[in-house]
């Protein structure tokens, strides 16, 4: 198994135990949605059936893409992806260890993370999507860590 698959399959592991500590179910059903979308992980909120709706399904809440050496236009199907899966609040991961190999000459690897976070931050604005946010590992590492969640 390659270290790319390895670094990607540890990150949406480490996010659906984070969901789940959380009190989130996890468990991704293969329905329409997964097969246009493929989402890394998401976290879903049960409606209460007192509410009295006709949906009693579990609701999409938050969608996560673990990016790890996706480009420009990769990221732009992420968001896509979000929106198909029709969660309010979607995050975008990044993970530095991928975007080494998109690393331009004389770029450190901050730079890299930085370039790539700005693009989709920007992707972001220029769409109006008010709850789509940017992370990289270690903002999923330090709430893992706070909430004592191994990987």
């Amino acid at each position: 198994m390659s270290d790319e698959i390895k670094t990607h399959d540890r990150y949406c592991r480490l996010l659906r135990r984070i969901g789940s500590v959380l009190g989130y179910k996890t468990k991704i059903r293969h329905d329409r949605r997964y097969h246009l979308a493929n989402p890394d992980c998401v976290w879903f909120v049960s409606i209460d059936p007192r509410i009295g709706l006709e949906e009693r399904d579990e609701v999409p809440l938050v969608t996560f893409e673990v990016l790890y050496s996706e480009r420009e236009k990769a990221i732009r199907g992420s968001l896509k992806s979000f929106e198909i899966y029709d969660s309010p609040i979607g995050i975008l991961v990044l993970i530095r260890e991928g975007l080494e190999k998109m690393r331009k000459q004389n770029e450190t690897s901050e730079q890299t993370v930085h370039r790539f976070k700005d693009y989709a931050k920007r992707l972001i604005d220029a769409q109006g999507l008010k709850r789509y946010y940017v992370w990289d590992e270690t903002d999923v590492d330090g709430l893992a860590k706070k909430l004592g969640v191994t990987a």
